[in-house]
């Protein structure tokens, strides 16, 4: 069960790690229109085997969003699993995921995602990023609530594990700002993509809040001054 958990969460860091490439070539885009060069400079030199400006190269739009669709598959199959009762008493049981920390590394690296800043990427990418989210929120408050064991009191067990809790509960409080300051607009008819992750971000920020293991801390989280807004699509 911990080997799957990881894996998901490996590719979960690989699609980030590809997301910050598209950032790069990004860069390399603005900075090949400024010296006279095409748009889709960083993306013909991709193409062509090589890497731009010396940096790690990017995938194209469409192989970039079919990754984050895998990895969306594989956070929807552990969210799935989750909803059974018998499924979520295993995980409170294993040392790995709770006391060692395994769900909640998952729950950061998911949550520490973010879209590219550009512009030749589709919607789809946005609203991908923003299931995943929502459905591993979703996940860590279903088994914040679950009766049989205190999944945050083993979460907080040692320092390992407390270490990428407080993490997590720093990703809960950016996404919650956001949340908070973010104006719904309706354009169209047409909803925009973060409605569930909105939701699960107070559901477990209102866990947290509550539990006596990181009220202390998120209340000196908040007291020490606004964390950055999370850009949580």
């Amino acid at each position: 069960m911990d080997a799957s958990v990881e894996a998901v969460r490996k590719s979960v860091e690989l699609l980030k790690a590809k997301l910050q490439a598209a950032d790069v070539m990004d860069d390399g885009d603005r900075e090949g229109n400024r010296l006279g060069k095409g748009p889709n400079a960083m993306e013909e030199d991709w193409s062509s085997g090589g890497t731009g400006s010396g940096t790690t190269p990017g995938l194209p739009s469409s192989l970039l969003e079919l990754m984050a669709s895998h990895t969306e598959a594989s956070v929807h199959a552990l969210h799935l699993m989750c909803q059974s009762q018998a499924f979520r008493d295993r995980v409170l049981q294993h040392k790995e995921l709770c006391e060692n920390g395994g769900v909640m590394r998952l729950a950061y690296s998911v949550l520490s995602l973010a879209p590219p800043g550009t512009s030749i990427y589709t919607k789809s990418l946005t609203y991908t990023i923003s299931r995943m989210k929502a459905r591993i929120l979703e996940m860590v408050w279903m088994l914040s609530m679950a009766e049989s064991a205190s999944f945050l009191d083993k979460a907080m067990e040692n320092l390992r594990s407390r270490q990428v809790a407080t993490e997590v509960a720093d990703q809960v409080l950016i996404h919650l700002r956001a949340v908070l300051l973010d104006e719904l607009e309706i354009k169209d008819g047409e909803f925009p993509p973060g409605g569930q992750l909105y939701l699960n971000t107070l559901r477990v920020a209102d866990v947290l809040s509550d539990d006596t293991n990181f009220r202390r801390y998120i209340m000196r989280r908040v007291r020490a001054g606004p964390l950055a807004t999370a850009d949580i699509v």
